[in-house]
C-alpha cells in the first residue's frame, strides 16, 4: 500500500514537470497521457502545423524556470524539436518507486550529472553521468533520482508545445 501511495505522489509530481499537451489535428485529436503503465501504439502522424522559430545563439546564462518541487529547467526550441535541461536538487527518498508516464513525443535523454533509476517499457536500470536512454512515442517510462543532484538533457520530437512559453 505504501508503494502505491509513493507511486501516486511521484506521478503527480511528474505531471507538474510534464503537463498535458493541448493540440492535435482537427481531424484526429491527439491525447497526451502522462500517467499509466501502458501506452497506445507509436504515433507516426505528422505533427501539428509547425511554429517557425528564428535561428538563435543563446548565452549560457539563460534563465532557469521552476519545474516542480526541487526542480528547474531551461527549455530551448526549434520548429521540430525541444531541448530541455532539467536539474533536480532534492534529497533522495529511499522508498521512491519508478514513476511511469507516456506521451506522443520521441525522447532521448543524456545524464549530465548524478545517478538515476530509469524505467523504459519493461526494462529498469540505474545509469549515471554519460548514460542515456531512448524512449519511442507512447512507451511508458520514468525516472527516480538516486543522488541529491541530477542534471539531464532531454530532447523531444515533435516539439513540446506544452513547454513553449505562452507568448509566442
Amino acid at each position: 500500500m505504501r508503494r502505491l501511495k509513493v507511486l501516486a505522489l511521484l506521478c503527480l509530481a511528474l505531471m507538474v514537470v510534464l503537463p498535458g499537451v493541448r493540440g492535435g489535428s482537427a481531424e484526429a485529436p491527439r491525447t497526451y497521457v502522462f500517467t499509466g503503465e501502458t501506452g497506445p501504439p507509436r504515433d507516426y502522424r505528422a505533427p501539428d502545423p509547425l511554429v517557425p522559430v528564428d535561428p538563435a545563439i543563446l548565452p549560457a546564462d539563460a534563465p532557469w524556470a521552476p519545474a516542480g518541487e526541487g526542480m528547474k529547467r531551461k527549455v530551448f526550441f526549434n520548429d521540430r524539436l525541444t531541448m530541455v535541461l532539467l536539474r533536480i536538487d532534492r534529497p533522495v527518498k529511499a522508498a521512491e518507486a519508478v514513476t511511469c508516464h507516456y506521451h506522443v513525443h520521441d525522447q532521448a535523454t543524456y545524464v549530465m550529472e548524478g545517478k538515476l533509476r530509469v524505467k523504459v517499457g519493461g526494462s529498469t536500470r540505474e545509469i549515471g553521468r554519460g548514460g542515456c536512454y531512448i524512449v519511442p512515442s507512447n512507451v511508458p517510462h520514468g525516472i527516480v533520482p538516486l543522488t541529491r543532484r541530477v542534471t539531464i538533457l532531454d530532447v523531444f520530437t515533435p516539439t513540446r508545445e506544452d513547454f513553449r512559453p505562452a507568448s509566442r
